[in-house]
Formats: C-alpha cells, sequence, structure tokens
C-alpha cells in the first residue's frame, strides 16, 4: 500500500478530527521501511495511524504525559465504556482479506464511528483520567498474560506443529 492510499482512506473515516475537534494532521513516510504513520494532534493529545507490514495501528495519547504512553482505542472505548466492549474484543476486523486496502479500510471504518461517539472527553481536551486509563492497560495486560497469553501459545504451537507434520 502506498502512503497517499493511507492517507487517503484516513482522511476519509477521520476527517470529522479536523472538521468538529479543529486537530491538525501531520504525515510521516519512510519509503527504505515502507512505514507509514498519519498523526491528528490537538487540545494535547494525538492520535496516530501507522501502517506496518500489513497491519494498522491506532494510538490515542496524552501529550502531557512525559512517557508520551499510547492507547489502543480497544482499550480506551473499554475503559471509558464496558458496558459495550465485550462485542469489540474481535477488533476491526483486518484479516477479512488479503487485499491490504480492504484489510486497512476495514480497520479504520470499524474505529471512526466508535472513537468518535465514545472518546469525546479525549476528543475536545476534557479527559482528566489518563492516569486511572494507565493504570487500567496495566491491569489489563497482567490478567492477559496470567490467563489468555498461555492459550494463545499453546495455539501457535499447535498450529506450527500441524505445519511442520504436513
Amino acid at each position: 500500500m502506498n502512503h497517499y492510499t493511507f492517507w487517503g482512506l484516513v482522511k476519509k473515516y477521520f476527517h470529522y478530527l479536523v472538521e468538529n475537534y479543529n486537530f491538525t494532521a501531520t504525515e510521516y513516510y519512510d519509503p527504505q521501511y515502507e512505514n507509514i504513520s498519519v498523526g491528528f494532534e490537538a487540545h494535547n493529545v494525538l492520535i496516530s495511524f501507522s501502517y506496518d507490514r500489513g497491519d494498522v495501528y491506532i494510538e490515542l495519547t496524552n501529550l502531557f504525559d512525559p512517557q508520551k504512553r499510547g492507547h489502543d482505542p480497544g482499550t480506551v472505548v473499554e475503559f471509558l465504556e464496558p458496558s459495550i466492549y465485550n462485542g469489540l474484543k474481535a477488533g476491526g476486523g483486518t484479516k477479512l482479506s488479503e487485499d491490504p486496502v480492504r484489510r486497512v479500510e476495514a480497520e479504520l471504518s470499524y474505529w471512526s464511528p466508535l472513537i468518535r461517539q465514545y472518546c469525546e472527553p479525549i476528543l475536545t481536551g476534557m479527559f482528566a483520567k489518563w492516569n486511572e486509563l494507565n493504570e487500567f492497560e496495566d491491569k489489563s495486560l497482567e490478567e492477559f498474560k496470567e490467563k489468555e497469553l498461555p492459550q494463545v501459545i499453546r495455539e501457535i504451537r499447535k498450529e506450527n506443529s500441524n505445519k511442520t507434520d504436513a
């Protein structure tokens, strides 16, 4: 995927950041590594979109945080609106298509309305719970490591074993 296509898709689905919330956009492209990043900044918040080796990454970052710690939108939505989060764990379905443009579009079109609807305090600069969000993410990561990661590792090993047996 070229950077023009990625930038166009990000603008298509996240134009409201500029139009409704006064974010400014910047683009970074490294042709050597084919990494593409688009950032939207306002209210001491950075919302970044990256495309790297076929995957899309979205992060919301508090620019006042000395560590500039970014949070994926799933974690942010789960923190802000836990009642709706259960159906979101699957993400945008980036693996639904082998076509990189369709994968990127699926991911962006999935998260755009959710970020707009549930992340309003962050988009307006009125969010004051960044420390609590950091703690929530740390706790979620620890729970994942304890409960889900061993199962994921077993599945990967089984899959790799099946490939070598074939």
